[in-house]
């Protein structure tokens, strides 16, 4: 008997892990070896018993504490869970975690299951989309990918720089992230036109000019955009849908930019289209493979601003996510 399910067994018969406590029991397992900002610590600990005082909260520091917690946990939050630990949660009816894409889990829950992902990312990456397209409209990211080959490079800039206010930002995938991509923009004095699946009611802050249009419209769309902003989820239906055949369309000083999944972008077509000058440049946040490879076609490619999936760190990431939790379990009636 290996010491996980030695231990599972002690806590299926005695309930030793929690005691005999009557709460319902959120687990949060949230370790990261990159990025603090995503990580969960003791100060958070405090705001989410404050923030659910109805449950009983336990924060893990590795997997084995966390396997060992799942035979009493009602809700978990976590980056990582396997399908076979479904088996070992009896009493668990809520999979969390802070990320965003519904791609993120590889794993088929049991019925009784609900899995959440979060929302709370969009002015995040919102200011982080802004300031690319700022950047690049007025110059700035031309010039730092230009400045190690170019001493003095103002005959060049002079055609590239324009303004933001006044200019067009097509947002593909208009959900809760691409909605608030839309917000900042429009404040800066864009006109937004979002692209969506099925259509629904337009945000508040839109006025004239602004528009959501679904898929099909999406080619005539192109034609007159400045600034494309890619916000969509990695599902089969958005596999290459920025292909060699709608960057064609797009005007030659048009950025890119791809904030949610890699397999939205054709990149051998884009190395194509930024190589020759048919478009103005990209700027990508996200990859088919990440870390993205040392021999990647994109990391050559002229005009490309290259992130690593870094569009939503900030200090305050996990003060939101805990302001999302609470808002779900403690709407949830069964808790």
């Amino acid at each position: 008997m290996t010491l996980f399910n030695f231990q599972l067994s002690i806590h299926r018969c005695f309930g030793v892990y929690y005691g005999m406590n009557s709460k319902k029991q959120l687990v949060i397992w949230l370790p990261h070896d990159e990025v603090e900002c995503f990580r969960f610590n003791e100060a958070l600990l405090k705001k989410v018993k404050l923030s659910l005082p109805g449950m009983m909260v336990t924060l893990c520091s590795n997997s084995d504490e966390f396997k060992c917690a799942l035979p009493n946990a009602y809700a978990v939050v976590v980056w990582v869970f396997k399908q076979e630990w479904f088996e070992f949660a009896p009493e668990l009816r809520w999979l969390i975690t802070p990320a965003a894409g519904k791609d993120y889990f590889k794993v088929s829950p049991p019925n009784n299951v609900k899995v959440h992902y979060c929302s709370f990312h969009g002015h995040i990456m919102a200011e982080t989309v802004v300031a690319m397209m700022l950047a690049a409209c007025r110059g700035l990211l031309p010039m730092a990918l230009m400045q190690n080959d170019e001493l003095w490079p103002k005959g060049k800039l002079q055609r590239i720089m324009r303004p933001f206010h006044g200019s067009h930002v097509m947002i593909l995938g208009f959900g809760s992230i691409g909605t608030e991509v839309g917000r900042l923009s429009k404040a800066l004095g864009a006109r937004i036109t979002g692209v969506k699946k099925h259509l629904s009611e337009v945000p508040d802050y839109f006025s004239d000019g602004d528009k959501v249009v679904l898929l099909d419209e999406l080619d005539s769309s192109l034609l007159d955009v400045d600034h494309l902003v890619l916000c969509l989820p990695g599902i089969a239906e958005t596999t290459n849908i920025i292909d060699e055949h709608r960057l064609s369309l797009l005007p030659n000083h048009v950025w890119i930019y791809n904030v949610g999944r890699g397999n939205a972008v054709d990149d051998d077509a884009l190395v194509s289209a930024l190589s020759s000058g048919r478009i103005g440049g990209a700027c990508l946040d996200v990859f088919d493979e990440e870390p993205l490879p040392a021999e990647s076609v994109l990391r050559n490619a002229p005009n490309l601003l290259l992130m690593p999936h870094a569009s939503s760190i900030s200090p305050e990431y996990m003060d939101l996510f805990i302001e999302e939790l609470a808002e779900l379990l403690t709407h949830d009636t069964s808790v």
